[in-house]
């Protein structure tokens, strides 16, 4: 019995190392690591380089472009209803969409796998609905940054919004980088493309990055002005 407290002792210490070491994996096993890079505004993902069944992540809004030095490759997500022939070349490369959340089974010649869409989450990120876009619009006086094509933008854009295509962010950060600490407002058509640049900015360092939901699509179907 005089072992019995340093017994105690060396279980008690055996049971805290468990559940600490638990705790670390279910945190690692939480960290999704993205497939692919980002460039110009699509993710861009190298078929050649995956090994085994394939498991894919990528983020809801993304475009995806598969590459493949196997030009004769075809990839499908009979989900999506999606059926591409796959390029060696990110020019010539078929864009897919990512639109809704879920996962869904990937077929690539004779190799079955899953691609996985999440939904975008960071400290630093907020999706609005019109309404809310419209408060912060009107009491923090935030950037407000339109993602779509030139055409696109003149044919209506919401007032005082600085045009910069997603596809060329990733060149032109330098013309708001000063506004790293200031509330930024995003939006494109339909929120797809304003969630990837939302990421691009987070990643260069913009702390208050705010996404309009369903884009300016959403932002005139519920009343909200625009200007040519």
């Amino acid at each position: 019995m005089k072992n019995l407290p340093h017994i105690l002792t060396v279980l008690l210490l055996i049971i805290i190392s468990a559940v600490s070491c638990a705790r670390n994996n279910d945190s690692n096993s939480s960290k999704i690591v993205l497939s692919g890079e980002i460039t110009n505004g699509h993710r861009i993902i190298y078929l050649d380089d995956l090994k085994g069944e394939i498991q894919l992540f990528v983020n809801r809004g993304d475009y995806v472009k598969f590459i493949s030095s196997k030009n004769s490759s075809k990839l499908s997500i009979p989900d999506l209803a999606v059926t591409i022939k796959i390029s060696d070349s990110i020019e010539r490369s078929q864009v897919i969409k990512m639109k809704e959340s879920g996962s869904y089974t990937l077929l690539y010649d004779e190799i079955q796998g899953t691609i996985n869409v999440s939904d975008y989450n960071n400290r630093n990120y907020q999706e609005l609905s019109v309404a809310d876009a419209m408060k912060l619009l009107k009491n923090e006086n935030p950037i407000l940054l339109d993602v779509r094509t030139i055409g696109e933008y003149k044919q209506g854009h919401i007032d005082s919004a600085l045009l910069i295509p997603v596809q060329e962010l990733q060149f032109r950060l330098k013309e708001i980088e000063s506004h790293k600490n200031d509330p930024l407002l995003i939006y494109c058509r339909s929120g797809n493309r304003s969630t990837v640049a939302s990421k691009m900015l987070i990643e260069n360092s913009f702390n208050k990055v705010y996404n309009l939901r369903y884009g300016i699509k959403d932002w005139i179907k519920q009343g909200g002005k625009v200007v040519k």
